[in-house]
């Protein structure tokens, strides 16, 4: 998945022919060339939307070859490549508007490390670049920044599963406490945990004992948050994690939109027995800047992942409204992939699901805090 629009080059797929935009010769018509036969053909921007929209049309994202995309990585990532990768996805993002220029790019790539302290050293400017070329050719799709291990050789484990849940047990019970023991401390202790169920094994099944570099990688599986908040307390966590910055540019259409369900103010009757059927939810996806609603979903289905993907899938979607309602006169222009998507903590909003298929479109997925409503005023 990945963010595109019809713009000079764009290519696209329609009725199993190739073609790529070449320019566009009014305001609203485009000239595509069919790669194959070399044939010029125009189409209208709003048929382009439309044939979209219903499925007919797939673009290619900038930079896209079958190759690139045969390789791209799973969307089945464990959570641990997710969390992984939505650090990398933190470093580009600070460079994003940025020439790939050591001198200006280093700054920014220590700033954001200081933030997330993950992982333990900073990466280099060459690394973060390469991330941020692959994420840009992807169009901004987040599973480009996923490790793809599988690739490369020595895929056995290096440690026996026993040898890892005995470290982790003395990290849990060692070093993520608020006595704060050391590295070396907590090595220690996985040793002893490992000669302890080495004294009742057979020479032929004997555990090695875990090392320094081992241990190193099993902490980092821990989230800097989790860790300082094991550590200091979660209070001094939050003190210590909170953003420096909570600026919003609320002028930018697509910049920041906001979604949020509530039961609508009419009773459903049934046409043939007029028997009230109950009160419909309706989802709403408001763009900050414009105040424009850019989609919704209304329906008796109670808030949901299903509500907010479908009210989502609207929102981003061009909207053809006068092909199945003659009446209205009036175009639905608002849609598109927004950069930020404000929610609340409701359930459906803390759904892996919604959260990955945001990363993908490049979307930030910001939760408002708990009973602050007002932290997403607009909807």
């Amino acid at each position: 998945m990945g963010v595109f629009a019809f713009q000079k080059d764009t290519v696209f797929t329609l009725d199993g022919r190739t073609y790529k935009l070449l320019r566009q010769v009014e305001q609203d018509i485009w000239q595509a060339e069919e790669l194959r036969t070399g044939r010029v053909h125009e189409f209208s921007d709003e048929a382009l939307r439309d044939l979209y929209a219903h499925g007919k049309l797939k673009a290619s994202i900038a930079g896209e070859t079958p190759r690139s995309y045969a390789a791209k990585p799973p969307v089945n990532a464990s959570p641990e490549e997710w969390e992984r990768a939505k650090i990398r996805r933190a470093y580009v993002h600070a460079i994003l508007n940025l020439p790939n220029t050591r001198a200006v790019i280093t700054p920014m790539i220590r700033e954001t490390w200081l933030k997330l302290r993950n992982p333990p050293r900073p990466p280099s400017a060459s690394t973060v670049i390469r991330w941020k070329e692959n994420y840009l050719r992807a169009g901004k799709d987040i599973q480009a920044l996923i490790e793809r291990h599988q690739r490369k050789g020595n895929s056995k484990p290096r440690y026996p599963q026993e040898v890892v849940h005995l470290t982790l047990q003395a990290i849990e019970d060692v070093y993520l406490t608020d006595e704060r023991k050391t590295l070396e401390e907590t090595l220690n202790a996985a040793k002893a945990l490992v000669d302890r169920e080495n004294e009742l094994r057979p020479k032929g099944l004997q555990l090695p004992r875990p090392t320094r570099r081992l241990l190193r990688r099993l902490v980092d599986t821990f989230s800097a948050f989790d860790r300082y908040a094991a550590r200091h307390g979660r209070d001094a966590a939050v003190n210590h994690f909170r953003a420096v910055l909570r600026r919003r540019f609320k002028g930018v259409p697509l910049e920041i939109a906001e979604m949020d369900h509530t039961p609508c103010d009419v009773l459903v009757l049934d046409d043939r027995t007029l028997l009230p059927l109950g009160r419909p939810w309706l989802t709403v996806c408001l763009d900050v800047g414009t105040r424009c609603v850019l989609g919704i979903y209304i329906s008796f289905e109670p808030p949901s992942y299903f509500t907010v993907a479908r009210c989502l899938k609207h929102a981003i979607l061009p909207k053809n409204i006068q092909a199945e309602y003659p009446a209205i006169q009036n175009k639905w222009e608002a849609y598109g992939v927004m950069s930020t998507l404000l929610v609340d903590n409701g359930r459906e909003f803390h759904s892996q699901s919604l959260e990955n298929a945001a990363f993908s479109l490049g979307i930030e997925l910001r939760n408002g805090p708990e009973k602050n409503p007002w932290s997403k005023p607009q909807v």
